[in-house]
């Protein structure tokens, strides 16, 4: 299974049930990327990112992701959120109190 697959099953657990308030970052080069979920939550809660969608192999549908340099996610860091260190190219921001529904909105 590659990573990017793993990645997308990790985001789609999340949202159906899982950590809703947790974006999890990859690095990639010197890059940050949030994939699907993480994507929809970076986009709504820590900056209005430009979204791509691009096919990868061994996943059916396009995937939806963001990117930044990792020098810019002290800026868009929202007040109350936690840095944590997964390892060496995975962070996870766990955003303050808020409670957030599936369909992606506010409850």
């Amino acid at each position: 299974m590659s990573l990017t697959k793993e990645i997308i099953d990790q985001e789609a657990s999340m949202k159906q049930g899982g950590e809703r308030g947790v974006i999890h970052l990859h690095r990639e080069g010197s890059f940050y990327r949030a994939y699907e979920w993480s994507a929809y939550l970076s986009c709504r809660y820590l900056h209005e990112f430009k979204v791509n969608k691009r096919a990868f192999n061994g996943i059916e549908q396009p995937v939806a992701y963001i990117g930044f340099p990792e020098t810019s996610l002290a800026k868009w860091m929202p007040e109350g959120a936690e840095l944590v260190k997964i390892d060496e190219k995975h962070m996870a921001v766990r955003l303050p109190a808020i409670n957030i529904c599936s369909c992606g909105g506010r409850r």
